[in-house]
């Protein structure tokens, strides 16, 4: 996987896998992970607008291109 090199697929730099805790160091994501944007925001909804809520709007994903 160090060697898949695309724009549009978050590069792995290192793991350490020989010892707890586990860890693996990737690239900086400049819109941070897709599980956390997605913990952040609520589908579309008339609740979702009034209560001035994250949504996700197809307009989110054409910005980040």
């Amino acid at each position: 996987m160090s060697q898949l090199k695309d724009p549009n697929i978050v590069r792995v730099l290192g793991v350490c896998i020989r010892e707890e805790p586990l860890c693996m160091i990737v690239e900086y994501m400049k819109y941070g992970d897709l599980n956390q944007f997605l913990l952040d925001h609520v589908p579309e909804s008339p609740m979702a607008e009034a209560t001035h809520a994250k949504t996700l709007r197809y307009e989110l994903f054409i910005k980040c291109r």
